[in-house]
């Protein structure tokens, strides 16, 4: 087992690096729904949404 290890420890870097990007993409997309959530309710009141929602916000 640690030999597999010794062979194969720079896989850590690679999948990290995955584990990131679905993490990432996970929290965007949460993002997004709330932020349509968000307009939809100012839509459903009649008012105008704020320029600030419909501006493409990225980090």
């Amino acid at each position: 087992m640690t030999d597999l290890f010794r062979q194969y420890w720079w896989l850590i870097f690679p999948v990290m690096a995955m584990v990131y990007g679905l993490v990432q993409m996970i929290l965007r997309s949460s993002y997004e729904k709330k932020k349509l959530e968000l307009m939809k309710s100012y839509l459903d009141r009649g008012q105008p949404v704020p320029d600030a929602l419909r501006r493409n916000n990225h980090f």
